[in-house]
């Protein structure tokens, strides 16, 4: 590819993989009504229930201690699937509480993500009951398989009325921004700011897929200029931003975006850079070694990158300096 090639793979590692998913055999079922609705957005790759003990094959494989699974319940507030058997809270909790079995297997390397369409009837319900437990360590947020809109007002209000919770609690909210806007971009990235993250200084935000949805384009690339934007001008802490890579590697990101997206991480800097896979969509040694084959990082910023490790895997307050 031009960008570092065929490097060794490194050594075994302290950090981890935050950004992981597992399924329950709902969740393989409303996967495939989800396919059913909206078949040009799916593959014809099969789907399987994976739980916490898989979740530790994968990690233990690419050396890694520690994963954050992310609940996959919003797939129940999907738009598509309104009015459906699968539009029902009672789902939406079952999912989380899977979730949150399998991470009390392993609770000394897995973190456990609840999740929740944002937009729902039942989202605040939702948010407050995890949110005061101590099963789950934070929100997981998707904003494009939610159908937000950054330019409705009343989509705004009822994700700052999520927001607002999470920061009641001290808890973090990893969430992927984009949404199915084709001109997302700084534009979009700059409203969360204003209306969102700004007003939360006890969260700690994880932009996944570096605030895109998996590849790397114009609109990933101006959405992570407006958070640096904001940093610069003091609107957000630094402390309270990272980004995660799942899914932003892949065969078809050109040369050109890998070297865009390698000078963003240096402005980023790496101590708010965090290692994930979007597992099981992409199995994390595999995902290591493509990340080692196209960057053109220096050893001290790919062992950086690598040893990262979120506060929330150390059972700590979530914000302020790590």
């Amino acid at each position: 590819f031009g960008l570092g090639c065929m490097a060794v793979m490194p050594p075994a590692f302290s950090g981890g993989d935050h950004h992981m998913h597992i399924l329950s055999e709902d969740a393989v079922d409303v996967w495939y009504a989800m396919c059913d609705a909206m078949p040009d957005d799916c593959g014809d790759e099969e789907v399987r229930t994976t739980s916490g003990s898989d979740a530790i094959a994968v990690l233990d494989d690419a050396s890694l201690d520690k994963g954050a699974i992310l609940s996959l319940a919003y797939f129940y507030g999907v738009p598509e699937l309104a009015g459906s058997e699968f539009d029902d809270h009672r789902l939406v909790r079952k999912e989380n509480a899977y979730v949150a079995a399998e991470v009390g297997r392993y609770p000394d390397r897995l973190a456990g993500f609840f999740s929740v369409n944002p937009l729902a009837e039942y989202a605040l319900d939702e948010v407050r009951y995890w949110a005061a437990r101590d099963d789950l360590t934070g929100l997981k947020l998707h904003l494009a398989n939610s159908g937000f809109e950054f330019y409705d007002a009343e989509h705004v209000a009822k994700l700052r009325a999520v927001i607002d919770v999470m920061n009641e609690y001290s808890l973090p909210v990893l969430i992927q921004l984009r949404n199915l806007d084709p001109n997302y971009g700084y534009d979009h990235a700059a409203l969360f700011i204003d209306r969102n993250a700004q007003h939360a200084p006890n969260v700690v935000f994880q932009l996944a897929h570096a605030a895109g949805w998996g590849g790397y384009d114009d609109g990933t690339h101006g959405a992570i200029q407006a958070f640096l934007d904001a940093i610069n001008r003091g609107d957000l802490d630094r402390e309270n931003v990272w980004f995660d890579v799942a899914a932003v590697w892949s065969e078809d990101v050109k040369d050109a975006d890998c070297a865009r997206f390698r000078q963003r991480l240096r402005e980023i800097g790496f101590d708010r850079v965090l290692f994930a896979s979007d597992w099981d969509e992409a199995v994390p040694a595999a995902y290591i070694g493509e990340m080692r084959h196209r960057l053109s990082l220096d050893d001290d910023e790919w062992t950086r990158l690598l040893d990262n490790e979120a506060l929330y895997f150390r059972h700590e307050s979530q914000t302020g300096s790590d």
